[in-house]
């Protein structure tokens, strides 16, 4: 299995943590669990939006260690540095994981979130094997 972040495109915070929330609940994680491991293999859910608290792309190399990171993202739409382009550049060149952009609808209804979070657990299941 390649290395794989998925990038959770959102317009705002509060959306990011219904997708992860719902995510992490339908993968079986306890609450405030941020770490799904399987045969030796894990998946970390980051909380915080990338561009808010990651000034330079560089400091995602903490997450190196990891097989699977699924990080909340602002859209191309909202004005944030950096951009998510930079981003998918740095974790595809540098780090070695694949890219998967997950895109959370503007002002999303519940069905949206719920689609978003369907997505999110189709590919952490795919790729670590539950």
């Amino acid at each position: 299995m390649k290395k794989m972040t998925v990038l959770v495109s959102v317009e705002n915070g509060c959306a990011a943590k219904k997708v992860l929330k719902l995510a992490k609940h339908k993968l079986g994680l306890k609450k405030g669990a941020r770490v799904l491991t399987k045969d030796g293999r894990k998946v970390i859910f980051v909380s915080g939006i990338i561009q808010k608290t990651v000034a330079d792309a560089t400091e995602l190399s903490k997450y190196k260690n990891y097989d699977m990171v699924v990080i909340p993202s602002f859209e191309e739409g909202v004005k944030a540095f950096p951009k998510i382009q930079d981003i998918k550049i740095f974790i595809n060149n540098i780090l070695g994981f694949s890219v998967f952009v997950c895109a959370v609808p503007p002002s999303s209804n519940d069905k949206q979130i719920e689609d978003a979070a369907d997505n999110i657990c189709d590919i952490v299941s795919a790729n670590i094997g539950l």
